[in-house]
């Protein structure tokens, strides 16, 4: 009883059962029949060959009429698109009365060819004793026409101690696929062995071919010298070869298409500019290529090779922009303040201007997410009119993912700096080294490592590429890279950048920066024009206070795109033509506010001193609670404090229990053995440390026991030493700024922080009293003497 299945029509591959092959299926018709097998026929596939291979149409007449009925293991697509498929063949099966056809039951399927298909009964029918012995006479001889020290003849040779009459169907087959396509009628041989169900006359073709396969090379010889002679009479032994070896392809039937990417490549390797060591490589990989067979591991290898190599810009620069008073206008269009980095940017195109071989150094941005490192960069770019390539090394752990895989390997590739410099298209790009600070190490290596020759100028005109295997000039790209926290970033990293900080932006900043980019990037984005959607000052002031906590501008932007959105929904449903944002109207699309800042107790408590606290948001005011009461000399301390603010509390108390006397504690009479001191800092969900709460420590225990409030509009910073010297801090400009928006007018900072000051904005310090001090004296003096302070 016959079965109808989809039929693959193969140009030249001859399917055995038990054999697995990878097809590359390229005609509509071919893959309509895979389809059809993998929806309809559970992955069944008969397979057949044509006669003449170069016909593209094939008719139910141009095909053998016995292939093999073969299951589908995989289906995907190789690096050029070419859908290829994974086949096991199972039996051998007789086709009956093909035709091309559309699917009964998927008419909407191309066509393909189907038929009803007949097995053979006797296909595994046990050889004969007499067979069983030839055939591993015949094996053991290693006859010349096979490939003996290839995986496939060994695993049979191993074979033949154990295996009996009953495994002869299946070993002969095996034997048979191994025939060489470059033997002469290699399919008509392999055709003739699978439609004989008998095993012994299988094994008996076989050996009949072997024996006058030197027959057929001779003949095959003098056919190629004889064609050879007609086209070469007095030139070079070169050519003579490359004609040889044509001819010998013609007759392969695989001539035009390996020609044709010889060609190609040869074409490229002469329009670009290349190394003279790059190109002498390239056209020995050229030559190896032309003397590789097209169906080997190693042709694949080496054109994937070329094709990356011959795509690397060796030589090809862009031409940067010399004009500094252009340079310095891109940048101020694109990005508002920052005066510092793009200082240092156009001090980096002097130097490059001045010198005929520049080598700069390597610059890194730090600073808290959002305040425009990223697009900081892509300024750079296209004010020096280079190209940008961003390579994110956020996660990565592979060292092979900077320095490349090694070409032996299967799907191996460059490194992400040679794909960049691919992308890029030049030798000569600004490349965003993006979140260096998050780059890990595994078993597989430490990435790092490799970025340190990346990033050193003195080593990075000879990079080594595992891939490419060549060293590749990177002196000419403009590395900058990127980082939220400083600490993270590796030593030997951190020592070859040089570090410049980008804080995070004040109120004022942050609506000059909507004013001037954000809102014009929304409207365009939601399809508005600032006729259909403005919002005024006040309204965005209050989106900036009480819809973000961040230190850059993304939050304040999805807020914006929040309130065009909901216009646009408007709009489309005929509420409105056009809105104008007012402060009344801001919670009607944003809802209730979000967040919060600290602001100043209008009420003076004892043992209540504000303090600041630098965040990944800014900053922000930190007040500090102190009380006592009897117990047995402990200090308690709450507030989620993690142990450097806790190191800093006990300081502080040993540090005022030191001096008592000149504190005015001492006609307290205070038994410190005999109570408890309870240190609070509210807010008790959010992670607390740093050493910088010393002095506002010190001062609420003094407020405390002496029973004195502290003025709340009065703020302070800075790390105390036990003999009462304050050190210098960080994030003061964030601090200030917080402390200012929180209603306080009178700030104490450590002295060494006075260089800081200029970071501050100009109005903020008009708003504040902002004092430097050297010694813990000063404080106490000037607030529980009531000495007279001035502002320096």
């Amino acid at each position: 009883m016959s079965e109808r299945f989809p039929i693959l029509i193969s140009r030249d591959d001859v399917i055995f059962p038990g054999s697995k092959k990878i097809l590359e299926i390229g005609r509509r018709f071919s893959v309509s029949s895979v389809k059809a097998a993998l929806d309809h026929f559970s992955k069944n596939l008969v397979i057949v060959v044509q006669r003449n291979k170069e016909l593209d149409e094939p008719s139910d007449k141009d095909f053998y009429q016995v292939g093999c009925l073969t299951k589908i293991k995989f289906l995907g697509r190789d690096e050029d698109g070419c859908l290829k498929i994974s086949v096991e063949g199972i039996k051998r099966a007789k086709i009956l009365k093909p035709s091309l056809t559309h699917l009964k039951v998927n008419p909407d399927l191309d066509k393909a060819w189907y038929s009803n298909i007949e097995f053979f009964e006797n296909e595994s029918k046990p050889g004969t004793v007499k067979t069983l012995a030839s055939f591993k006479e015949f094996v053991e001889s290693k006859p010349a026409v096979f490939d003996c020290d290839s995986s496939e003849y060994k695993s049979i040779l191993s074979a033949l101690d154990t295996c009996t009459k009953s495994d002869l169907p299946e070993l002969v087959d095996k034997l048979a696929d191994l025939w060489p396509k470059n033997e002469m009628s290699a399919v008509e041989f392999k055709q003739k062995i699978l439609e004989e169900p008998s095993v012994n006359k299988r094994l008996k073709i076989m050996m009949e071919m072997e024996y006058i396969s030197d027959d057929i090379k001779n003949e095959l010889d003098s056919r190629i010298n004889k064609k050879v002679s007609k086209n070469i009479s007095r030139q070079q032994r070169e050519f003579y070869l490359r004609e040889r070896l044509k001819a010998i392809r013609e007759e392969l039937g695989e001539s035009s298409s390996k020609e044709a990417l010889l060609n190609k490549i040869r074409q490229k390797l002469k329009q670009k500019a290349f190394p003279k060591q790059i190109k002498a490589r390239i056209e020995e990989e050229i030559r190896r290529l032309e003397y590789t067979s097209s169906y080997s591991n190693e042709a694949v290898i080496t054109r994937n090779y070329l094709d990356w190599i011959l795509d690397i810009p060796w030589l090809k620069s862009s031409k940067d922009e010399e004009d500094l008073s252009k340079v310095k206008e891109v940048l101020d269009n694109h990005h508002y303040g920052l005066e510092k980095v793009k200082d240092r940017i156009l001090e980096f195109i002097a130097v490059q201007k001045k010198l005929q071989d520049p080598k700069g150094s390597i610059m890194c941005f730090v600073g808290p997410p959002g305040v425009g490192k990223t697009s900081l960069v892509k300024s750079i770019a296209a004010a020096l009119n280079r190209e940008f390539v961003k390579i994110s090394l956020g996660g990565v752990h592979d060292e092979s993912e900077i320095r490349g895989h090694r070409r032996t390997y299967v799907a191996a590739m460059p490194g992400r700096i040679v794909r960049a410099l691919k992308q890029a298209g030049v030798n000569n790009p600004v490349c965003l080294l993006d979140e260096i600070d998050k780059v890990g190490s595994s078993y597989n290596g430490d990435p790092s490592h490799a970025l340190l020759e990346v990033l050193d100028p003195k080593q990075n005109d000879k990079f080594s590429d595992h891939f490419v295997e060549e060293d590749i000039d990177l002196s000419k790209v403009m590395f900058i890279a990127t980082a939220n926290y400083e600490d993270n970033i590796s030593e030997p990293l951190h020592n070859r950048m040089e570090m410049i900080y980008i804080n995070s932006y004040t109120g004022k900043e942050k609506l000059h920066i909507a004013k001037a980019h954000l809102l014009a990037e929304v409207l365009r984005e939601s399809g508005l024009n600032d006729k259909e959607l403005s919002i005024d000052d006040d309204a965005l002031e209050f989106i900036i206070q009480k819809y973000t906590k961040e230190a850059g501008v993304r939050q304040f932007k999805n807020c914006l795109s929040k309130i065009a959105r909901k216009v646009v929904k408007r709009q489309i449903m005929g509420e409105i033509e056009r809105e104008h944002i007012t402060l009344d109207k801001v919670e009607s699309y944003l809802r209730y506010p979000r967040y919060d800042f600290t602001v100043k107790d209008e009420v003076m408590i004892p043992g209540v001193v504000n303090g600041m606290a630098y965040t990944e948001f800014g900053g922000d005011l930190l007040p500090v609670e102190v009380n006592y009461m009897s117990g047995k000399g402990n200090l308690s301390l709450t507030g989620n404090l993690k142990d450097t603010m806790r190191e800093s509390a006990s300081v502080a108390l040993a540090f005022v229990r030191a001096n008592e006397e000149r504190f005015g504690l001492k006609s307290k009479e205070i038994d410190w053995n005999n109570i408890d001191v309870n240190l609070h800092v509210p807010s008790g969900g959010i992670p607390k440390d740093g050493p910088s709460a010393g002095v506002t420590i010190s001062t609420a225990i003094i407020s405390s026991f002496k029973e004195e409030a502290v003025s709340p509009s009065i703020a302070m910073t800075g790390e105390i030493t036990l003999r009462g010297k304050i050190l210098p801090i960080g994030g003061l400009k964030e601090k200030v700024v917080s402390a200012v928006r929180g209603g306080v007018d009178t700030i104490y900072f450590p002295h060494e922080n006075s260089k800081n000051l200029v970071d501050i904005p100009e109005d903020v310090r008009s708003q504040v009293n902002l004092i430097p001090v050297k010694e813990y004296w000063e404080i106490y003096d000037q607030i529980f003497k009531k000495e007279p302070t001035t502002q320096p």
